[in-house]
């Protein structure tokens, strides 16, 4: 389910271009601080240390998003490479964990996922 916000995060970020000013800047990206925040909430314990290695990495680019109220195109940039990785290493680990011998025979509720997923960018059902 986080694979597909981080992506969603990428995606959003790549095809939103920097604002000209602090004012509009503000406004047009307010979606980077939401994706923060959610992080904070539910991305954060899937980085243990042991199962992704590049934790250090993808952390040191959403904190420096958050250093600043202007959002400089080379952080985003950042941060929008480190969520594509990490979307990568989400969707392995989900395949690995799906062949586990007690997960045998139980499907994966995409319904509800999706719904999850639209709860997080903002849609209605």
């Amino acid at each position: 389910m986080f694979a597909q916000i981080a992506r969603a995060f990428a995606s959003k970020a790549r095809h939103t271009g920097p604002a000209q000013d602090r004012w509009t800047g503000i406004a047009s990206f307010a979606f980077v601080r939401e994706f923060l925040s959610y992080f904070r909430a539910m991305g954060y314990p899937l980085l243990r240390v042991g199962d992704y290695p590049r934790v250090d990495t993808f952390m040191a680019a959403m904190s420096r998003l958050e250093e600043t109220d202007l959002l400089d195109p080379a952080r985003l940039e950042a941060a929008i490479l480190e969520c594509e990785a990490f979307y990568e290493f989400l969707t392995r680990l989900f395949d690995q964990i799906s062949k586990r011998d007690e997960l045998a025979g139980v499907p994966f509720d995409r319904k509800d996922a999706a719904r999850a997923l639209r709860l997080y960018l903002g849609e209605r059902s």
